[in-house]
């Protein structure tokens, strides 16, 4: 990358920022089905960009990056980082906005640590398994993969997920119940309310 990883870490924990404080003040207009349709989108169109420069330059694992002559070396810099700000735009927080609509009242505390708990296992697993992943796969393999991902869960989530913004949790309960179904447009003017 054309700067130090120092300020690359820097650069991106700001995105990071950038994103989620972006979250905070657009999700009610918004709402959270189309911030994470926006987020995945952008995740996996940077995974494809990243994915597609290192399958070009023939970056097959990090040994590579260190001894040939890569040409355009900003172009992951600039996607990597973008998939950071699209990631905490929505992906990272929907989990922990959803913990707090979905769960009943009696069962919301083990119910929270389990889903977090499972959430906390799962990004385990994508670490200790990425090195393992590029050695089989290479570089390009694995953002592609991830790319993959993103996608099928864009069309998993415009299939099972309502718009849960501006509802109440009793509605939202409702909803899961399956006595009453929940259209997938954001109720403006009304703040959802804890019941």
């Amino acid at each position: 990358i054309p700067i130090g990883s120092y300020y690359a870490t820097i650069l991106t924990g700001c995105i990071n920022i950038s994103g989620c404080t972006l979250c905070i003040f657009i999700v009610r207009f918004l709402g959270k089905r189309k911030l994470v349709f926006i987020s995945l989108a952008g995740v996996a169109i940077c995974f494809v960009i990243v994915g597609t420069y290192s399958y070009i330059n023939d970056v097959n694992n990090f040994n590579d990056v260190v001894t040939k002559e890569l040409s355009h070396t900003s172009i992951p810099l600039i996607f990597l980082v973008a998939m950071g700000f699209f990631s905490y735009l929505m992906i990272y927080s929907l989990p922990w906005i959803l913990i707090s609509e979905l769960y009943y009242n009696e069962i919301r505390d083990v119910a929270s640590g389990i889903s977090a708990a499972t959430g906390y296992l799962t990004g385990f697993v994508a670490n200790k398994t990425f090195l393992n992943m590029v050695n089989l796969i290479a570089i390009s393999g694995v953002f592609w993969f991830y790319s993959a991902v993103a996608a099928v869960g864009l069309i998993l989530l415009y299939f099972l997920m309502p718009e849960t913004e501006g509802r109440s949790l009793a509605e939202i309960t409702e909803h899961y119940a399956g006595t009453t179904k929940m259209g997938n447009k954001v109720i403006k003017g009304k703040s959802s309310q804890p019941a």
